[in-house]
C-alpha cells in the first residue's frame, strides 16, 4: 500500500513537472486567446476607416466608426486601438453601464475563468503566448474595461515611455 502511494505521488510530481497539469487558471484555454482583436493582428498597420483619437506618450490611439459595438450580448461604449511606431499592439474595450457581467460571461466562455487575485475586486487576467488580457468591473458604475495587448510590444512601449519621462526631467 505504501509503495503504491509512493508510486502515485512520484507520478503526479513528474506529471506536474512535465506540464501535464494546467499550471494556472490564468492561462487562457489553449488556442483561444488570439494574437490581436477581431480582424486586427499584432504588428498590423492602420486599416481603412481608422481615425486618430489621441496620443499618449509613445502610443497613438485610434477608433473606427464601423466597429460593431457589442461582444455577445454585451453592449460596448468604445473600442480604442493602440499603435506604437505605426503598428497595432493593443485594444481597450469599455462596456456601457450595466453590461459588464455580460462581457465577463463571454470572456469566461471563450478563455476560461482567468485569474482573480483578490476575490473582493472584480479584476481578472488571462494570457497565452505573447497575448495578455485584463478585465475589470467598476462596482459603482457597473462598467467593464478590458485591455488586450501584445506583451512583447508593451515592454517596448514601456521602455519608450520611460525614456520620454527621463528626458522630461530637465523641464522641472
Amino acid at each position: 500500500m505504501r509503495r503504491t502511494l509512493l508510486v502515485v505521488a512520484v507520478a503526479m510530481a513528474l506529471a506536474a513537472i512535465l506540464g501535464f497539469f494546467t499550471p494556472s487558471l490564468s492561462l487562457a484555454q489553449e488556442g483561444r486567446l488570439k494574437a490581436g482583436f477581431r480582424d486586427m493582428t499584432w504588428g498590423q498597420s492602420l486599416v481603412q476607416g481608422m481615425t486618430r483619437d489621441h496620443e499618449e506618450n509613445s502610443t497613438t490611439v485610434y477608433d473606427r466608426a464601423t466597429d460593431k459595438l457589442s461582444i455577445g450580448s454585451a453592449a460596448l461604449s468604445t473600442i480604442k486601438y493602440a499603435f506604437f511606431k505605426g503598428r497595432f499592439y493593443g485594444v481597450k474595450i469599455t462596456t456601457k453601464p450595466g453590461e459588464a457581467d455580460a462581457l465577463l460571461a463571454v470572456l469566461r466562455e471563450s478563455w476560461g475563468n482567468g485569474t482573480q487575485d483578490n476575490p473582493y475586486l472584480k479584476k481578472w487576467v488571462w494570457w497565452e503566448g505573447d497575448t495578455a488580457a485584463g478585465y475589470a468591473i467598476n462596482e459603482f458604475t457597473h462598467v467593464g474595461e478590458m485591455n488586450i495587448f501584445n506583451r512583447k510590444t508593451l515592454h517596448e512601449v514601456q521602455a519608450a515611455d520611460a525614456a520620454l519621462a527621463a528626458k522630461g526631467k530637465k523641464d522641472l
